[in-house]
């Protein structure tokens, strides 16, 4: 067993669930530990932490990377989404491309069953790699 799987367990048994994701623009302001929010969506997860990221006057996330959203992507809205500025998501379902949506990274294919995982209110963590 690798050592990064043995990470992912000992977190699971603090209550977390860590995936590993690639990201195209590193921004080390972004935040790394997540909430599934309790009012869960059917197509993606929603972190609760995230929507303070976007709120005007912290910075705006102009629009970029704005392709379709495969199954374990990574996306933030950005400033075109208003008060949902700034929310990171992660699809549970391929979606079409929205010009209100960044992709910003996707889930390793390794980890990408573990997203079904994510229940309301649980925390999840993203390790960039």
């Amino acid at each position: 067993m690798s050592n990064q799987t043995m990470r992912q367990f000992q977190a699971y048994d603090g209550g977390v669930i860590v995936l590993r994701a690639t990201i195209r623009n590193h921004d080390d302001s972004l935040p790394t530990s997540h909430t599934n929010r309790m009012d869960p969506a059917r197509d993606v997860i929603r972190s609760v932490e995230s929507r303070a990221y976007g709120r005007p006057g912290d910075h705006l996330i102009q629009p970029r990377d704005i392709e379709e959203r495969v199954f374990g992507s990574i996306t933030i809205d950005n400033e075109r989404y208003g008060r949902y500025a700034g929310e990171l998501q992660i699809t549970k379902r391929d979606l079409p491309a929205d010009e209100r949506v960044n992709v910003i990274g996707r889930v390793i294919e390794e980890d990408r069953s573990l997203i079904q995982q994510i229940g309301p209110g649980e925390r999840f963590q993203i390790d960039w790699v």
